[in-house]
């Protein structure tokens, strides 16, 4: 079995010795250090460009984008309020559940109605006039009148 010294340091004699055996070439103090800093600064060029140029391409991008919303934006013709007040009051009865479901948005959006929409009588347009076209929308008569499916309207 053998033995293992922990101790693997050369004895100083020992080192000296071997050291004065082999003189290098004579690398002049100090130029490691400039090589390794001149080999950082070169190393980091790359990145430093690529970076930058990345941000550069998605600001440009990012205006484009801007600008190509901004002239679809205003090139499109949006409704005013009149023109959506005057579809509103341009709606024509159809005799089916649109009918309520018309009346119903004009209440919940409280505007006025015209007292023709009052189809139970009572002299307001409410949700009683909305209910009362809904049912008449969906009343099925006896089958007798086959032009209309059997549906009054």
């Amino acid at each position: 079995m053998t033995q293992h010294d922990d101790n693997l340091d050369l004895p100083p004699e020992l080192r000296k010795s071997l050291s004065d055996m082999y003189t290098g070439p004579g690398f002049p103090t100090g130029h490691d250090a400039a090589i390794l800093a001149a080999a950082k600064r070169q190393a980091r060029w790359p990145w430093r460009a690529i970076v930058s140029g990345s941000i550069a391409a998605a600001v440009a991008i990012a205006a484009t984008l801007f600008v190509l919303q901004r002239d679809r934006q205003a090139a499109e013709p949006s409704m005013t309020h009149e023109a959506q007040a005057a579809a509103d009051v341009a709606y024509v009865r159809t005799g089916d559940i649109r009918d309520a479901f018309f009346v119903a948005r004009q209440i919940k959006a409280k505007k006025a109605l015209e007292a023709n929409w009052d189809t139970n009588g009572d002299g307001v347009v409410d949700e009683k006039d909305v209910q009362a076209l809904a049912m008449a929308a969906v009343k099925i008569t006896d089958g007798s009148d086959t032009s209309q499916g059997g549906v009054t309207r």
